[in-house]
């Protein structure tokens, strides 16, 4: 290693020197620092639209509800002439009708409730743990020799043969409250309610979560052949003492209300079902109460509803073309490089915010893959679908064309034309997408989902295709070739274009850093070494002068 000498013997500041000298020498590398800044600011941006790409793809998927789906095409409003008595709601495959319904009784969940209504309760019945309870005090439990104990229960639920089987596990640290609490929680198929009154009593109701007739409740004994069910419940005032193998709540003889189904009259026909919810022919109603007389209940096209998913279709579209042309378009200030640290030092926040803000723009200006993408979109969307199974084969038939103003890179918008529909009627732009949900919504559906016809090699036919399938494809296609220059989140830089660039880029600044070094120290070792010369000069004429004062005198 070079010693450094620093000016003493010339008197020149060497270190501000080389100093000054490696800022020259520093220009190249940031150049090649800010390029890299600026591969990674267009990497982000990339990104960006990648992600607004995706999100609008997204929102078209079946899976998200959107235009791909049959089913938003075929919302239906359902309106009752008495809600009172029956509302409803339709599916996407109930018949646009209108249906008569006189119901006769509501369906009830059956209930069974303590012996007698009330049964004499202890005020720390509910809350002490069973483990302290005395014989004959509480619930007579069979504890295991780790404190627990199962219930079993067979339920037979309203309209089913076959029962449900549920065991339960309880401990000695359980308190009442919380084996009622568990019962409720689990999947036996009924709710247990006690009452603990003031005077000293109790009440215990039994309720079925399904209404309907056939309902039972059966205590059974656990695989040890032991009923703890049936003492529980004999400690909540119910007659099952001594139940044995198995005790049905309905063989006790408090059973307070049976199960009921509910009763009515469909389009002149008698109907019985389990449940006051209940669907015919598309159609889920569901009944509030009894009537004399029969209720109108009217399943319709929602126009509506079907408008506002293709207008946030429209707007959703818009917004992505219109977010993306601006990119495209965005002024780009070639003399606004990214700031290198020395020269954010020397700047205000504000500033610095105000000169990144030109750096980043028009970082994706005329971009060649963004622009195929725009022009492939718009022929896409504005395309005709060719031998579509429908009377519509272009939006501008529906009341949708692209905008007549060149800055607005082709967004959807209504057609001012008058232009005449199937049945003759002459309309233009909203009433004409109106007119077409209410009166042909499954050809509406096929102009955005036609699935078209294949070639001789098995391969879809682009121009029989709808609007959202090419659209999507398009949107797949530009996605991954973005994706190929950008990448995305979790892939190494080494998987994608961009990324390979700034590899290099970076390789290039290390073999600067690295040459750069060597020229600091070639520049140190010649100031070094006139430093020396100068010192050895001065110790020279040092001795010259002194020979010169000896011979003199």
């Amino acid at each position: 290693m070079t010693m450094r000498l620093g000016g003493l013997a010339s008197g020149i500041d060497t270190e501000s020197m080389i100093k000054q000298l490696m800022q020259a020498e520093r220009l190249p590398m940031q150049r090649l620092l800010q390029d890299k800044i600026t591969m990674e600011w267009q990497q982000d941006a990339y990104r960006e639209v990648n992600l607004l790409m995706t999100n609008f793809r997204n929102s078209l998927q079946v899976s998200n509800g959107g235009l791909m789906s049959r089913a938003t095409f075929y919302q239906k409003a359902v309106t009752s002439s008495n809600s009172s008595v029956v509302t409803a709601v339709g599916t996407s495959n109930a018949q646009n009708a209108t249906a008569t319904i006189q119901v006769h009784n509501l369906a009830e969940s059956a209930t069974w409730q303590s012996t007698d209504g009330a049964f004499e309760m202890d005020s720390k019945f509910l809350t002490q743990r069973m483990g302290a309870w005395t014989e004959g005090d509480g619930p007579d439990i069979e504890w295991d020799a780790d404190g627990k104990a199962v219930m079993s229960f067979s339920v037979t639920k309203p309209g089913e043969t076959k029962p449900t089987e549920v065991n339960i596990t309880i401990n000695k640290t359980d308190t009442v409250n919380n084996v009622i609490s568990r019962m409720n929680r689990s999947q036996v198929g009924f709710s247990t309610f006690v009452d603990q009154r003031a005077d000293g009593t109790g009440k215990t109701v039994v309720s079925m979560a399904q209404t309907g007739e056939g309902a039972d409740i059966r205590l059974v004994e656990d695989a040890n052949g032991t009923n703890n069910a049936a003492s529980f419940f004999a400690s909540l005032g119910f007659n099952t003492a001594g139940g044995g193998e198995s005790v049905s709540l309905n063989d006790t003889g408090h059973q307070a209300t049976a199960g009921k189904n509910a009763s009515f009259t469909y389009n002149g026909y008698q109907m019985e079902r389990a449940s006051n919810d209940f669907t015919v022919s598309g159609v889920t109603y569901t009944l509030h109460g009894t009537s004399n007389d029969p209720v109108r209940v009217t399943t319709a096209t929602d126009t509506e509803a079907v408008f506002n998913s293709i207008m946030e279709f429209v707007d959703q579209y818009n917004e992505m073309i219109d977010k993306i042309n601006g990119l495209l378009r965005e002024e780009n200030y070639r003399d606004y490089r990214p700031l290198t640290e020395e020269q954010r030092a020397d700047m205000s926040e504000r500033e610095i915010e105000l000169w990144e803000e030109k750096a980043r723009s028009g970082l994706l200006r005329n971009d060649p893959i963004l622009s195929s993408a725009m022009n492939q979109l718009r022929s896409s969307i504005f395309g005709t679908v060719q031998n579509v199974d429908g009377v519509f084969n272009s939006l501008a038939q529906i009341g949708l064309t692209t905008s007549s103003d060149y800055r607005d890179g082709g967004k959807i918008v209504f057609d001012t034309r008058h232009m005449t529909m199937p049945d003759g009627t002459r309309l233009t732009g909203e009433a004409r997408l109106r007119h077409a949900i209410e009166n042909n919504p499954e050809d509406v559906y096929q102009l955005f989902n036609a699935t078209g016809g294949t070639d001789a090699n098995g391969n879809k036919i682009a121009g029989e295709r709808g609007i959202l399938g090419r659209v999507n494809d398009q949107l797949r296609t530009v996605t991954n070739r973005v994706t190929e220059r950008a990448g995305r989140e979790g892939r190494t830089l080494q998987q994608f274009a961009l990324g390979r660039d700034i590899l290099r880029v970076e390789d290039r600044i290390t073999n600067f850093e690295r040459r750069l070094q060597q020229i600091e120290a070639r520049y140190w070792k010649q100031f070094t070494a006139m430093e020396k010369a100068v010192q050895e000069m001065n110790s020279q004429a040092s001795q010259l002068f002194s020979m010169m004062g000896m011979g003199h005198q």
